[in-house]
């Protein structure tokens, strides 16, 4: 890990709780699946840094206006798996309505911190962790919020590399 003398000029530490609006998981109970409707994502639809709805359950608009009244994803958010495979990360890119289960956190950045380096600072803090080691649980290993809350990541704190200056997402 880093130092916080090893930060370069311009940046700071912060954590994942200091920077966001919200960070939340989905659903703690397993809804009423369907054939069609609205996705319904968990872990095994988040990799390679997206999220794939070519396989993932769906559910009701009933079911689902229910459960984003806690978690509602929109683009630009953040989510990281928690439960079973830990640390995948992707940055929510469409407006399409979903819902999530409970083994995978939403994080609701500020709007001047730029998702894309958000998730990138998230990838790196995984890498360098021993998630056997370092995340709570036994057979089935459990990333618990508070623990995602307090994730110390380095940002570049000069505005030119926020999204509402430069336009990134």
């Amino acid at each position: 890990m880093i130092e916080e003398n090893e930060l370069p000029q311009g940046w700071a530490w912060t954590t994942v709780e200091q920077i966001s609006i919200k960070v939340v998981d989905g659903t703690h109970f397993t809804p009423t699946y369907q054939t069609q409707g609205i996705p319904f994502i968990s872990v095994k639809d988040i990799r390679d840094g997206y999220i794939y709805f070519d396989d993932c359950k769906y559910i009701s608009s009933e079911e689902h206006s229910k459960l984003i009244q806690r978690c509602n994803p929109e683009k630009n958010d953040v989510l990281v798996t928690k439960s079973g495979t830990i640390g995948r990360v992707a940055v929510v890119k469409t407006d399409q309505p979903f819902s999530l289960f409970v083994s995978v956190a939403l994080i609701k950045i500020l709007q001047t911190i730029n998702s894309s380096f958000f998730k990138l600072a998230l990838e790196h803090y995984f890498s360098k962790i021993n998630i056997q080691q370092d995340i709570k649980g036994g057979v089935i290993k459990n990333l618990h919020l508070e623990d995602l809350r307090i994730i110390r990541i380095g940002i570049l704190s000069l505005p030119r590399f926020c999204r509402v200056s430069s336009g990134w997402s």
